[in-house]
């Protein structure tokens, strides 16, 4: 899609200023920041959004269309679904933390699927990621799909102590893979912090354990979590 398109899609959406659910999916059609900007102030437009799905994967949006978005999607003050497809898009830890920083001001936002898949986060990147999702108190469901990241331990720990300190957090997946560098070790001690946690119950890991050959011992970690009543590892 050329500017041209994403002017005259960002003037029609503007116009429907009703919706209440909107999904927009373009992939790999060559946005970038000005694009998502444009979309961005066509999408608060539509004040009675209450559920909200962009697939903007593998497109040049980078930190700076990262920031004009979400800084944008902060005016949609009546949203409490959120699902955003960031794969491949050149985000790196500066992003990350804006990524977080800019959604605590969405107050009634509940559910949250984030996919992040394939960026440039890295261990700095999540760790202040993390330190900003802390702060989006109002979360109740979440999933984070960071996989090809290069997280490492430290970058997984830091998100245990920020999951732990959302005191509305229920249900929470999480996808990671071998290129983010996560030892047994790492996620033994990701498992500790989450003893902190107010109310999460459910607690999904795509954790790549079976490649330890430390499922088991994994479990056994999240066992000690007194207040889950479901966890899976895969």
């Amino acid at each position: 899609m050329n500017q041209n398109g994403i002017s005259n899609l960002s003037s029609s959406l503007g116009k429907c200023i009703n919706l209440q659910n909107l999904m927009l999916t373009l992939i790999n059609n060559e946005i970038d920041a000005h694009d998502v900007t444009q979309l961005g102030y066509a999408i608060i437009k539509c004040s009675h959004l209450s559920t909200l799905s962009l697939n903007f994967s593998q497109n040049k949006i980078d930190d700076e269309g990262i920031q004009s978005l979400l800084s944008l999607l902060s005016g949609c003050q009546v949203l409490s679904c959120l699902t955003l497809y960031l794969q491949q898009c050149d985000i790196r830890s500066e992003g990350a933390y804006l990524l977080c920083s800019s959604l605590q001001t969405c107050t009634n936002l509940t559910n949250l699927i984030l996919d992040i898949r394939g960026n440039n986060i890295g261990s700095k990147g999540m760790q202040e990621f993390a330190s900003a999702l802390s702060k989006c108190q109002s979360i109740q469901v979440l999933q984070l799909l960071l996989a090809c990241n290069d997280i490492q331990d430290e970058g997984l720990l830091q998100l245990g102590v920020a999951l732990s300190k959302i005191q509305n957090l229920y249900d929470c997946s999480i996808l990671v893979n071998q290129r983010d560098n996560i030892g047994i070790q790492g996620w033994i001690n990701f498992c500790n912090t989450l003893q902190c946690s107010f109310k999460l119950f459910v607690l999904v890991l795509y954790a790549d354990a079976i490649r330890f050959g430390r499922k088991s011992q994994l479990e056994k970690e999240l066992r000690k979590v007194k207040r889950l009543v479901k966890f899976q590892v895969f």
